[in-house]
């Protein structure tokens, strides 16, 4: 679904500040961004944001980095995040691929997976975010005993996820239905979950170990 283009982005999106990262920097420097918190959580499609500013408010000493390549969907995210002053987040805009090369070895702690494109038929599946090839970009820059924790609602995903977990060697932790999405207090939701959840859709979750 195609997001419907933002009033006045670019003037929105300067009014964010610092919340922006510049992607014309060939690695980003964790330290220097966001001091000495602990842990960088790394969220891949954030969409328009309740999950990663949600996550945030519950844990302050925790710095994040949402990554989205629809600007459309970073302005309303990053108002979000101003409005509720949360200075321990900050956006990238831009294909997944590309932030995942600029981003340091062993720097991330988490990575979360919240509802990725499932890219249906055969030709596609390099492109789905728990693809092997991406399986291999994480561990580069996952620290040691770092998780995947993946959410999604299409059950092929589902099924090709953990596959493709365990044949490239990860530990696979947690897996199954989330019983009550929108009642689980451990479970953040996002807007697009709490729409299907609303349409009787199951939620199903992964949460795995990379070696």
């Amino acid at each position: 679904m195609r997001m419907r283009k933002k009033k006045h982005r670019e003037l929105r999106l300067a009014a964010c500040g610092g919340l922006i990262l510049d992607m014309r920097r060939e690695t980003l420097d964790f330290a220097d961004i966001f001091g000495r918190r602990s842990g960088v959580c790394l969220e891949i499609g954030c969409g328009k944001g309740r999950f990663i500013a949600e996550a945030a408010a519950r844990s302050p000493d925790i710095s994040f980095l949402a990554v989205e390549k629809s600007a459309d969907a970073v302005v309303a995210a990053a108002e979000i995040v101003r409005n509720r002053g949360l200075d321990n987040v900050r956006f990238l805009i831009c294909d997944a691929a590309l932030a995942l090369g600029a981003l340091p070895r062993g720097g991330v702690s988490r990575i979360y997976l919240n509802f990725s494109d499932p890219w249906p038929g055969g030709r596609h599946r390099t492109r789905r975010l728990t693809h092997e090839c991406f399986l291999t970009a994480y561990r580069g820059i996952l620290a040691p005993g770092g998780e995947l924790h993946i959410k999604t609602d299409n059950e092929e995903l589902y099924g090709f996820s953990q596959r493709e977990l365990e044949r490239c060697g990860c530990d696979i932790i947690q897996a199954g239905v989330i019983a009550d999405p929108l009642g689980d207090p451990d479970n953040i939701y996002t807007e697009y979950e709490a729409r299907f959840v609303e349409m009787g859709a199951q939620i199903r979750r992964i949460r795995a170990r990379v070696r």
